[in-house]
């Protein structure tokens, strides 16, 4: 699956180019520190001169946690190149194994490797009643991880399992929301990686569950997705994925939540995203052989407006 940004193909050439959104996503996870760093640009054809980027990201120390965003005007994001993606000071870098990101803000200093393990695949779902749309594609749903993020000046060593996927469309992000649950971990020295991606109030969705280089996908008519709320905030998932010989169980409770307010432009809110963190159980049986995964996962529960 060849990455590049989707615009360049997608975009319709009317007004509803305004409102086109694409991101591209970068998580990862050890022991140390955690997170994501998020590349954005949106109205990429620069309509009325409002083109914008923003680097958005979530990262969490042993002794400390950044959330918030970077606002880069449009005219300072090159996205022309096929290998190298510019928004100012923060950049990636397709290499021939996967991406280097690079970035910095006033307390945040990152350089990371991301290398390839195994993809996943594409997705794209239509809005209702409507010509809108959004896009999902999950470049890599393992990574190999190095490098180091530099937070209030103490720098700490990164080597780790990761992610990288992307989102784009000409949709309304905040009217439109999604379910999105990610982990990571290795077992039996075999990396393993679960994401499921769903649109909320149409149960269109997808899981990829890959171990090692294998991904195995499955529709969303092959899975039962689960979810309690507590408060309006989901605060436990479970999952029962099956096809052919293999069965995936995950049971995930919900014990944090963090707000990260995004905002392309001034006067058009994108979205409130609700970042999730809980405990995970993943039970898996491949053939009659079991494996079993715990630690920490990852999620987004979007607010749904009506703007």
């Amino acid at each position: 699956m060849e990455d590049d940004w989707r615009f360049k193909k997608d975009l319709s050439g009317n007004f509803d180019d305004f409102r086109y959104v694409e991101w591209k996503y970068f998580s990862f996870r050890s022991d140390r520190i955690s997170g994501f760093f998020c590349y954005s640009i949106g109205n990429p054809r620069n309509i009325f001169g409002l083109r914008k980027g923003i680097i958005s990201y979530a990262i969490y120390s042993e002794s400390d946690s950044k959330i918030g965003q970077y606002t880069v005007d449009g005219k300072s994001c090159d996205l022309s190149s096929s290998e190298t993606w510019v928004f100012k000071d923060f950049r990636i870098k397709k290499t021939r194994s996967g991406w280097d990101i690079i970035g910095h803000t006033s307390d945040l200093k990152w350089s990371l490797k991301f290398k390839n393990i195994s993809t996943g695949g594409t997705s794209r779902y239509s809005i209702k009643s409507s010509d809108r749309w959004m896009g999902w594609d999950v470049f890599s749903n393992l990574s190999d991880v190095e490098g180091s993020v530099k937070i209030d000046g103490e720098s700490v060593r990164v080597k780790c399992l990761g992610y990288h996927d992307s989102n784009y469309g000409n949709c309304k992000f905040s009217k439109n929301p999604w379910h999105w649950i990610r982990l990571e971990g290795k077992t039996d020295g075999n990396p393993m990686g679960f994401t499921l991606f769903e649109l909320r109030d149409s149960g269109e969705g997808k899981i990829y569950f890959s171990k090692g280089k294998n991904t195995y996908l499955f529709n969303s008519s092959k899975y039962d997705f689960e979810v309690k709320c507590d408060h309006g905030m989901p605060s436990s998932y479970k999952v029962a994925a099956n096809k052919d010989d293999m069965d995936v169980h995950l049971e995930l409770d919900v014990n944090r939540k963090d707000v990260l307010e995004i905002d392309i432009f001034k006067i058009i809110p994108l979205l409130k995203l609700n970042l999730l963190k809980g405990n995970y159980v993943l039970k898996v049986n491949m053939g009659g052989k079991k494996f079993s995964l715990s630690g920490l996962a990852s999620a987004e529960y979007p607010v749904k407006t009506f703007f």
